[in-house]
């Protein structure tokens, strides 16, 4: 079975006091943006509405498929940036009267909202992969989730220090195109190690299997081969990004 199989499937839980939410709100709930979500958004309301409705009948049954919705609806990851993402990414916080490529600016938010929205599409696939295994192949699902997320903050972290450079020097200055373009390098940089792992990934014909490929282990030794990555692993900026990636790596095969 490959990750590109995926289907809808409820799997009974033990029973469990029945708890309202609300998944409506796109900025304090992530998941909005895909089909999926709202799929399992409108059935989970169908349960709900038919709980409410049928209070004299024996709904042990729904109660554990609504429960078992309410829980994919959890797993879910936004597929499109809420303005909570958006705070976490410097070039965001750049107007702009603050550069003197508006158009390049715009370029370069318009891409990392593309890139991100893939990762959490693909992240949610992975979940429809993972959630319904065992224990331990369930635990591959947080290694994924975790890698992905330290791949972003190495993003972050290098953004950060752009600006800080930057501000440094003269906060009131407008960003020049070689600023900009180390943005627009960065992103590059990390989004290409993202689709290597998501490539990786992708390639195994089971990753359950105990001695199937390491995804995170074959994306990290393919850059070693670079003398440019191997500066980066090196580096202030992406460290503890290989660092932890390194850490999840040796995890993947652990049982």
């Amino acid at each position: 079975m490959s990750l590109n199989s995926i289907f809808l499937s409820f799997r009974p839980k033990r029973k469990q006091t029945l708890a309202r939410f609300s998944f409506d709100n796109n900025t304090n709930y992530k998941g909005h943006g895909s089909i999926r979500f709202n799929s399992l958004n409108q059935a989970y309301k169908q349960v709900e509405n038919y709980i409410d409705n049928n209070k004299n009948k024996n709904q042990e049954q729904y109660i554990n498929l609504y429960k078992s919705l309410q829980t994919d609806l959890f797993g879910y990851h936004n597929e499109s940036m809420s303005p909570r993402d958006k705070e976490l990414y410097s070039v965001y916080q750049i107007n702009d009267n603050q550069c003197d490529n508006p158009k390049k600016l715009e370029a370069i938010k318009n891409n990392l909202n593309n890139n991100k929205n893939t990762q959490n599409c693909f992240y949610n696939q992975c979940y429809e992969y993972f959630k319904n295994e065992s224990e331990p192949n369930r635990k591959k699902l947080g290694i994924v989730e975790e890698s992905l997320k330290y791949m972003l903050m190495g993003l972050q972290n290098k953004d950060a220090d752009i600006m800080f450079e930057h501000d440094e020097k003269d906060v009131n200055k407008k960003y020049t195109n070689e600023e900009l373009l180390k943005f627009e390098q960065n992103h590059q940089y990390v989004f290409s190690l993202c689709d290597d792992f998501k490539t990786a990934l992708l390639r195994l014909s089971n990753p359950l299997e105990q001695n199937s490929e390491n995804p995170l282990e074959s994306v990290i030794k393919s850059r070693e081969e670079d003398v440019n990555d191997r500066n980066n692993k090196m580096s202030t900026n992406y460290k503890v990004m290989y660092d932890n990636l390194t850490t999840l790596s040796q995890k993947w095969q652990k049982r």
